[in-house]
């Protein structure tokens, strides 16, 4: 069954008309099906508190939802993080008679310049546009970020994720990245469902044999043994960057910053500079140990800057 996740940005309290919720924090995971499509929707309903729920959603997606309810700054960011992620597919839904031009200048020269734009919000309208869009098919060893994890009486640890890469099977054996810790598949649910196996794109509940909850945290990526590689506390790592022209300080060395990776956000210092729109190599001191695979593209946010927090994005070397 094809499985899709969105992120959805811009007017937040509109995925409450197009599913259900399934579990909420800082961010709102929440589902609906159209057809034979099951569509799992990534609300960052802490932003623009917070900007690290806003690049959770940017990088769990596979397409984006905009919807626009007004045209501010926060939708700007929404929008540079989306582009930062690489994320080139989706729907843009207009609201309060907002018009195409309106928004025209933040996307220009970004991935999503070519996305559908609507003026029709019904929710009917929407899921079934939605729906259209192609699933995700991603061959490779299975990955899975993990987005929540607690303890369930007689069971144990419990995570919650997408499955972003390959597919998973009960009784798989997998490692934590970026920690040491080994973990054997019990059981599988999706949409509370058992299941044998789950595939691309699936959110999965995934109950664990040998580890305990204590051992797991948000951003710990759940892949075989081999799979990924980790750079520990203390590394230099070199990007390959972009800095969008829209970030005006550019890259600055001794900088701090975050580079965003999946459900990872992992402080880090800058050993270079890089300006505003311009291309090239800077390294990064890690301050948190990073799991990873060569090439894995990053979003490069800086926490402290109070106008635009979306720097660029990065490609791991």
């Amino acid at each position: 069954m094809p499985a899709l996740t969105l992120g959805v940005l811009g007017n937040l309290d509109y995925a409450k008309e197009l599913g259900k919720k399934s579990t909420e924090s800082d961010v709102l995971l929440m589902s609906f099906k159209e057809g034979e499509t099951t569509v799992s929707m990534v609300v960052p309903f802490r932003h623009p508190e917070k900007v690290q729920p806003l690049c959770y959603a940017v990088n769990a997606a596979d397409a984006v939802l905009i919807v626009v309810k007004e045209v501010n700054r926060d939708l700007g960011e929404s929008i540079l993080a989306a582009a930062a992620a690489g994320l080139d597919k989706g729907l843009i839904v207009l609201q309060n008679y907002i018009q195409p031009e309106q928004i025209a200048p933040l996307l220009k020269g970004t991935s999503l310049a070519g996305i559908p734009v609507t003026t029709d919000d019904k929710p009917s309208a929407v899921r079934a546009k939605l729906a259209e869009i192609a699933a995700p098919s991603r061959d490779g060893p299975v990955r899975i970020p993990v987005d929540h994890h607690f303890n369930v009486k007689g069971i144990g640890a419990v995570v919650l994720g997408f499955v972003r890469q390959g597919v998973v099977h009960k009784h798989d054996n997998l490692r934590a990245y970026p920690t040491a810790k080994a973990a054997q598949v019990r059981s599988i649910q999706v949409h509370d469902v058992d299941v044998a196996d789950a595939h691309t794109g699936d959110h999965v509940g995934l109950a664990l044999k040998n580890i305990e909850n204590d051992d797991l945290d948000r951003g710990h990526v759940l892949a075989p043994e081999g799979s990924l590689l980790v750079a520990d506390a203390g590394t230099v790592v070199t990007l390959k960057c972009h800095v969008t022209p829209f970030f005006k300080a550019g890259v600055k060395n001794e900088g701090v910053y975050h580079l965003a990776h999946g459900w990872q956000v992992v402080q880090a210092r800058a050993k270079g500079d890089l300006g505003p729109g311009k291309e090239g190599s800077v390294s990064f001191e890690l301050a948190k140990p990073l799991a990873y695979a060569a090439g894995d593209r990053v979003v490069l946010v800086n926490l402290d800057n109070p106008n635009q927090r979306i720097v660029g994005h990065g490609f791991v070397g």
